[in-house]
C-alpha cells in the first residue's frame, strides 16, 4: 500500500490527465507502474483519504485525531480488534504520507508557518 502512495504522490494531480490519455488509447509509462493493491489495503486506503480531511491544519498540518477514526469505526460497526487495526494502519499511512509532504515555505525573517508569496 505504501508503494501506491508513493506512485500517488509522485503522479500527483497528473492522475486524471493519464487515465484520459488511456482512454484515448496514448501511451502512459506513468499508468504502467501503478502499484496494485488488495481489496483489503484498497479499504484502508479510502478509509484514511476519508480521515485525511478532518486534521487539525494550524502552523503545520497534524495527525488524523484518534477520535476521527473512532468515528469512522463506529459509523462501519468495527469491533474492537478491527478498530485497533484501522487505527494502526491509518496512523501509518499518515505518518507516512505527511513525511513526504513537503512543509510550507517561509521567508527569511517571517516567523515559521506563514507562506512566502
Amino acid at each position: 500500500m505504501i508503494a501506491r502512495i508513493d506512485w500517488e504522490i509522485e503522479v500527483g494531480d497528473a492522475l486524471p490527465y493519464l487515465r484520459h490519455r488511456v482512454e484515448k488509447g496514448l501511451p502512459t509509462p506513468e499508468l504502467e507502474r501503478e502499484p496494485d493493491m488488495c481489496p483489503e489495503a484498497e479499504w484502508l486506503y479510502e478509509a484514511w483519504a476519508i480521515l485525511s480531511t478532518d486534521r487539525p491544519i494550524g502552523m503545520a498540518t497534524g495527525p488524523i485525531p484518534f477520535s476521527s477514526v473512532d468515528r469512522l469505526a463506529r459509523r462501519y460497526g468495527l469491533g474492537f480488534d478491527e478498530f485497533e487495526g484501522l487505527l494502526m494502519s491509518v496512523r501509518r499511512i499518515d505518518s507516512h504520507v505527511r513525511s513526504k509532504t513537503p512543509a510550507p515555505q517561509t521567508a527569511p525573517g517571517e516567523p515559521p508557518g506563514r507562506r512566502t508569496r
